[in-house]
């Protein structure tokens, strides 16, 4: 196996009937009350985000066992660990107690650096683009007020771009468990080839999640019309209303992101299972390969002829569409409540941290 084995939990067997629903439902609310914890400073967000990978991990190898047809392997769901090691890692003492932070805090700085190098070159861009057209409003630079609108627009094509290929890299890199997994271009493409009109399902999905951060960013701006009694707040109210309003935005960044990255396993898993079949050789070495069958299953034949080159282009520009709409809610949330830190962070698809509002 692969060095992702250890950031990929395997589905155990666990308890059934009342004691083991009770036990899992405490379990799961204590994991999402963590979770939540986690994601309130950019710090400890970056532990989130390695377990939002190692879940990603573990959700494409039950939707892997699933379509292998077994079902002794993916019974029941399980979410990692925050503290100590998951149940199938063997250890004792300090190492045991300690296991799932670790593995975490690797799979996050592992998925920062490769995640942070795929979307900060457009990030960066559009920060430059910001910076430009202010100082140009604050000195009259007209003859230089072009810079500004063309940085932004190279760096919104490039975006495009990127946001095209992100939901499916994410998943890559959080399967492969290594940060250079997403900028393997050529397997990546196999497994869009493969998607179908599923992968634009998820693409939306990250843009309608993104609309509540989005009013959640421009509503301080209009907060005395839309809550008239906090005009009469004194300093210590008005600090504690917008530690709560952070911290209810950060329970839905939680949420949301556990929502996305599960339905980008499964239409992954789905895309891998055929992709592997269709190109073994591309694949050779990957940690994927060892999880597909050798078994070539009729649907991954369907799925690999039913969509051609016409097909993947109406795709296309329903991605680009619906990407656009999500770069547009980054501009305009930006242009109502400014923060330099949310051009090179979206929270959806980077660091799970969102920037509290002055």
């Amino acid at each position: 196996m692969t060095a992702a084995t250890p950031h990929m939990p395997a589905p155990p067997s666990e308890r059934t009937g009342l004691i083991g629903w009770v036990g899992r439902a405490i379990s799961g609310a204590v994991k999402l009350a963590v979770g939540v914890l986690m994601c309130l400073t950019p710090v400890t967000a970056i532990i989130a985000l390695g377990w939002f990978a190692r879940k990603m991990a573990g959700d494409v190898r039950r939707h892997f066992y699933r379509q292998a047809k077994q079902p002794a392997l993916h019974s029941k769901r399980k979410w990692p660990n925050w503290l100590i090691s998951d149940a199938h890692d063997r250890g004792s003492g300090f190492s045991r107690w300690t296991g799932g932070l670790r593995d975490n805090l690797s799979a996050g700085l592992a998925a920062l650096a490769g995640l942070g190098a795929l979307t900060l070159p457009f990030g960066i861009l559009w920060l430059l683009s910001w910076w430009a057209g202010w100082e140009n409003s604050f000195n009259k630079g007209y003859e230089q007020a072009w810079v500004g609108p063309v940085v932004a627009l190279i760096g919104v094509s490039l975006a495009l771009l990127t946001f095209m290929h992100l939901p499916m890299a994410t998943a890559h890199q959080a399967v492969e468990s290594t940060w250079r997994s997403v900028f393997d271009f050529k397997r990546i493409r196999g497994l869009l080839r493969t998607s179908g009109w599923s992968y634009v399902g998820v693409t939306a999905l990250y843009a309608l999640a993104a609309l509540p951060l989005f009013a959640a960013k421009g509503a301080p701006v209009f907060m005395e019309q839309i809550y008239p009694p906090i005009v009469g707040f004194d300093p210590e109210q008005l600090r504690a209303f917008a530690d709560a309003y952070h911290f209810w935005m950060t329970a839905y960044l939680f949420v949301a992101v556990l929502l996305v990255r599960s339905c980008a396993a499964r239409v992954y898993a789905r895309a891998a299972f055929a992709a592997v079949h269709a190109n073994p050789q591309l694949w050779a070495g990957s940690a994927v390969a060892e999880l597909v069958p050798t078994r070539r299953p009729d649907d991954a034949v369907r799925r690999e002829k039913r969509f051609g080159r016409l097909g993947r282009m109406i795709r296309g520009l329903f991605l680009i569409v619906i990407w656009l709409f999500f770069v547009a809610q980054i501009f305009v949330g930006q242009f109502l409540n400014h923060s330099w830190s949310s051009w090179v962070n979206q929270p959806l698809i980077l660091l799970p941290w969102l920037a509290q509002s002055g």
